[in-house]
């Protein structure tokens, strides 16, 4: 290889390590390195041209560089300095400097030519490489960036732009196509034909799975493309287009084929069929691929029903028969161990048989914020708002563990106590763990999690975790299992009659082995059993059972409403009359807000309940709203739409307490905090803040608070960059936070398009801005970047965020104004005129821009945003100033 082609086949590595550091974020290394080193040598080898090779390239790229320039100053007389656009800023320089090399070092059409046949192949070469990676990435997770939940809020070292954005990362895959199509047509004997159709397939099929929509929308043009040019030719009787189709034949059959064979293994294969296939592919946190090809598939199914959600999606592809006693039955899915028989301390409270789930350094499932963390969903549902459900699982925790949470936890639209986490003061023990929570209206997804503070894995995770009988319930009335919280026991023995109570009705037995919450020097009991949104109008109706043991000497026993509701929000029993059954009742207005029910009990001057006499007894809760638009048969209702039975009215009697079954197991051992250096006025204060204790920073750093639909349990758009380039420039350049409010009335009418809403939403923001908020000099030359603390405000709530209209001529029109716009345009109609120009030598160049501006039509923010979509802009531009010399016949140098 002589001298020329190293520096060849040099150029254009530097060009696809910068291009594709988009697929594989890893490139950008190798990229600094070998163009540091490159351009010092192209410096030194080629002095004497730099002056000369300056004129042309100031010549060549005079409208590129006065769309940089306007760029520049625009980010410079902003409202404040912006890192995004900073980023974008030094991608442009990049680009024009590798232009300025390619200026250098190629001087005639003959060398660029072999430059680009050469990139050509080096494409399909690196789209090879990209697909090997984003295969192994999907299997087993390569991606080199953690993955947060959507309400982190942003700061200098966190990117609205995804770090890997799935539509621009299938980029180098379609032009993997284009050339193999290219050279198929050029008869290329590089590789044998056989090569070039299973490389064709295997670049589809991670299209196909990228859950790109874009990219999905792009293939299909060009396989239908193809397929009317073969019938064109057939019709036309064109031997030589029919021969080359001919070389495509065993890619679309295959095509064909893995489409089926994909559909018929996703949904129509058996759960255990599926599992066998992971565990032959060494897959260890089959949760997380579950997820993946959940989501791919959400992508498309939401396109063509706007109604499909994850959760239906992701219950039809992954049932399997629950069974709670073995985590083998499917629920089981991190990299983990089977356990039975169990031993080890209060292990009687598992159920028999139960085989344990256990987990320890080598069960990883990512990390938030360095917080490592392992999830394993057991159970997804959807909920309407204020329907409730109970979860619950067994927990040991070995006495050397060293993470920071073990528990299980709620995710996605869901509201109350989300979660239970299991008490680490008390390791070595078996404890249960148990919730309920109420639906907000959407999904909800039950987990089984651990984690481990300021560690990005658990590589020095000690000891270990073993899960077992995990459950999710729907609340039912009659089983307290559904709804009581407390350490609490379960009796059978209640007069059902005589209080007119459904069969199968339990009572909710709590004594001085209750678990206590203490404020104010007291102690107290509350078990949550309602909690809806509520509007001024609405009514409050709930009552529950209640029977007190005639030594017991606490202070009071009550049913309790709180939020926002008008007059008697509490009905007390009356321990006048301890040892009878008595109802207890609440009928409330309520105001807009959210109204909370609570069984409520207390012993004052006490810590806890272990001197506590006697026992509270709770049976049949009940919480109905009555919207002020509805009738009380047509309410809204939490319980008795569940079990169908009619309210009565039942007499008080008198209790056997010999008829307690103290054998039941206990409910939950939900721990509490017990600090009473609080100073609470009032009840509600220390209910809410014991609600906040699950929004507190451990919480946060070992579950998402975020809805599920898109993802099992964390996908954003937000990412936290451990990029050590970025991070440095972050930490230089200081972005300041503040936020610069818009003053006119900006409302965008919604879309109901599911392909487009998300993109049609930021376009008409754009021009509501642009309309209503610019005056005539912003209107012309630009309001700068501001707009981009707009965006991240409106769309993500969060006023430091950045965001912008996805649309690189909205964009443009909003940071430089009509005359900025203007020029975009014109450079944009030079791109296109070059490009047909010369069609005919260098059609695949002309189909990578199509392609390229294609996705960067519904992403790009500037004129060279993303760089791949800079390098095809720019590119044509050099391709002219390449056959301007050549009319002028100069030698050729390196002949």
């Amino acid at each position: 290889m002589n001298k020329y082609k190293v520096e060849i086949l040099n150029i254009n590595l530097i060009i696809l390590f910068f291009l594709f550091r988009t697929a594989i974020p890893l490139l950008k290394y190798p990229f600094l390195l070998l163009y540091g080193i490159f351009t010092i040598y192209c410096l030194i080898h080629y002095r004497d041209r730099i002056v000369s090779s300056l004129i042309d390239f100031a010549r060549t790229y005079l409208i590129a560089f006065i769309l940089a320039l306007i760029l520049i100053l625009s980010f410079l007389l902003s409202n404040k300095l912006y890192l995004i656009i900073f980023k974008d800023l030094v991608d442009t320089f990049i680009l024009l400097s590798m232009f300025f090399l390619l200026t250098i070092v190629i001087n005639t059409k003959n060398e660029f030519n072999i430059l680009f046949q050469n990139l050509i192949k080096l494409i399909i070469l690196f789209a090879f490489l990209i697909s090997v990676y984003r295969i192994i990435d999907f299997l087993y997770g390569l991606s080199d960036h953690e993955i947060v939940p959507l309400n982190i809020p942003s700061d200098s070292r966190r990117y609205k732009s995804p770090y890997i954005d799935k539509n621009f990362a299938s980029l180098p895959i379609f032009f993997g196509i284009v050339g193999i199509i290219y050279l198929l047509n050029k008869r290329d004997k590089t590789l044998p034909g056989v090569i070039y159709n299973l490389l064709l397939l295997i670049f589809s099929a991670i299209i196909l799975f990228s859950g790109s929509r874009r990219g999905m929308f792009a293939l299909l043009c060009i396989l239908l493309f193809l397929v009317i040019v073969y019938i064109i030719a057939a019709i036309r009787k064109n031997d030589l287009l029919l021969k080359q189709g001919a070389n495509l034949k065993y890619f679309f059959l295959s095509f064909i084929i893995l489409i089926i064979i994909s559909y018929t293994y996703i949904f129509h294969t058996s759960y255990r069929f599926k599992a066998k296939t992971f565990e032959f592919l060494h897959v260890s946190n089959i949760s997380r691929v579950r997820d993946k090809i959940t989501q791919t598939i959400s992508f498309y199914a939401v396109t063509l029903k706007r109604t499909t959600t994850y959760a239906e999606l992701y219950n039809r592809i992954w049932t399997y028969n629950f069974d709670p006693k073995d985590p083998d039955s499917g629920w089981g899915s991190n990299n983990y161990q089977t356990i039975f028989p169990l031993t080890g301390e209060n292990v009687e409270i598992v159920p028999d048989s139960a085989k344990g789930y256990y987990l320890d350094k080598t069960s990883l499932s990512g990390s938030y914020n360095n917080n490592a963390f392992s999830i394993t969903p057991i159970a997804l549902d959807t909920l309407d708002r204020g329907e409730s459900f109970y979860a619950s699982v067994y927990c040991f925790v070995s006495p050397d563990f060293n993470g920071t949470l073990a528990g299980i936890a709620s995710v996605g639209a869901a509201e109350g106590s989300i979660s239970d986490l299991y008490d680490m003061a008390r390791k070595g023990i078996w404890q249960k763990l148990s919730f309920l929570c109420y639906g907000s209206g959407g999904n909800i997804i039950i987990n089984l999690l651990l984690t481990k503070e300021n560690e990005w894995n658990f590589s020095n995770l000690q000891g270990y975790v073993i899960f077992a009988y995990p459950q999710y319930k729907p609340f039912d009335p009659k089983n307290p299992e559904t709804w009581g919280t407390r350490r609490s026991i379960i009796t059978h023995n209640i007069p059902l009659k005589e209080l007119g109570l459904p069969e199968s009705t339990t009572g909710y037995l709590m004594d001085s082995t209750c678990n206590a919450s203490t404020w104010s020097g007291n102690a107290y009991s509350y078990t949550i059993i309602g909690q809806d949104s509520v509007k001024t109008g609405d009514r409050l109706n709930a009552s529950v059972f209640c029977f007190v043991s005639e030594e017991f000497d606490g202070t009071w026993v009550r049913l309790l409403c709180e939020g926002e509701t008008v007059g008697e929000s509490r009905d007390e029993y009356d321990l006048h009359k301890k040892g009878e059954w008595q109802e207890l009742n609440i009928k409330v207005d309520c105001e807009n807000g959210e109204a909370r029910t609570y069984l409520y009990f207390s012993k004052y001057g006490v810590k806890d309940f272990s001197s506590l006499k006697g026992y509270v007894i709770f049976a049949y809760p009940r919480v109905q709203i009555i919207h002020s638009t509805d009738s009380a048969e047509q309410s809204s209702t939490m319980s008795e739409n569940r079990i169908n039975q009619n309210y009565k009215t039942p007499p008080i009697n008198k209790f056997n307490p010999n008829l307690i079954d103290r054998d039941k197991v206990i409910i939950s051992e939900l721990q509490f905090n017990n600090n009473d250096s609080k100073t609470a006025t009032s009840d509600e204060y220390h209910i809410v803040g014991e609600l906040s204790r699950w929004e507190s920073e451990p919480f946060k750093k070992a579950c998402v608070l975020e809805n599920p639909v898109t993802m099992a349990w964390i996908i954003s758009n937000y990412q936290i960059d451990r990029d050590p380039i970025r991070n440095l420039v972050a930490n230089i350049i200081s972005e300041d936070t503040t936020y610069t409010g818009y003053q006119s009335d900006i409302i965008i009418d919604t879309i109901t398009t599911s392909f487009l809403s998300s993109r049609i939403d930021r376009w008409q923001f754009a021009w509501q801005i642009f309309s209503k908020e610019y005056n005539w000099l912003k209107k012309i030359i630009g309001g700068g970047f501001v707009h981009l603390n707009w965006y991240g405000f409106y769309f993500s709530g969060d006023k430091t965020a950045s965001d912008y209209p996805h649309n690189p001529f909205l964009s443009i029109l909003l940071y430089s104004g009509i005359l900025g716009l203007i020029i975009y345009i014109f450079f944009i109609y030079k791109v296109v005129f070059y490009y047909f120009r010369y069609y005919r030598e260098y059609t695949v160049l002309f189909i990578y821009f199509i392609l390229t501006y294609f996705f960067t039509f519904f992403s790009g923010g500037n004129p060279f945003n993303p760089p791949m979509m800079g390098f095809f802009v720019i590119l044509p531009f050099f391709i002219h100033y390449l056959e301007q010399k050549n009319k002028m016949k100069r030698p050729d140098i390196h002949e």
